[in-house]
């Protein structure tokens, strides 16, 4: 008798602690199905947590998700099975949380915003 396996969800969150300490990454990606029933769909989300100092608590600043570009899905399926690698976590250190702080600020639209978060995936083969 044969067994056919499909993974048809997944779930995976990464924790990134910038080495001030002074702010916290959340990473994640779901997959799922799409409409249709037979495309995998990436949802891509982010959130930015900020302290003044290391004993404080940490203060949500941004909160999204969004959905990864189609061409991306590699890339979501293996930073979601191997871990986000070194590009990627500096992509998210350095470019998606300055984005996430200056579009709360107002300094930038949330298109602007969506697109760098969007750069993380194909930043693993950078």
């Amino acid at each position: 008798m044969p067994i056919h396996k499909e993974l048809v969800k997944i779930h995976v969150k990464f924790t990134i602690l910038t080495p001030d300490q002074l702010k916290q990454i959340e990473f994640g990606l779901n997959k799922d199905k799409a409409a249709d029933g037979v495309t995998d769909s990436w949802k891509i989300s982010f959130a930015l947590s900020t302290r003044d100092s290391k004993t404080a608590d940490f203060v949500k600043l941004v909160d999204a998700e969004i959905d990864a570009d189609l061409k991306d899905a590699p890339a979501a399926e293996e930073t979601a099975s191997r871990g986000v690698n070194k590009p990627q976590a500096d992509h998210l250190t350095l470019n998606v949380a300055t984005a996430g702080e200056r579009f709360k600020a107002g300094k930038i639209k949330e298109a602007t915003f969506n697109r760098t978060l969007k750069g993380t995936l194909p930043a693993r083969n950078a």
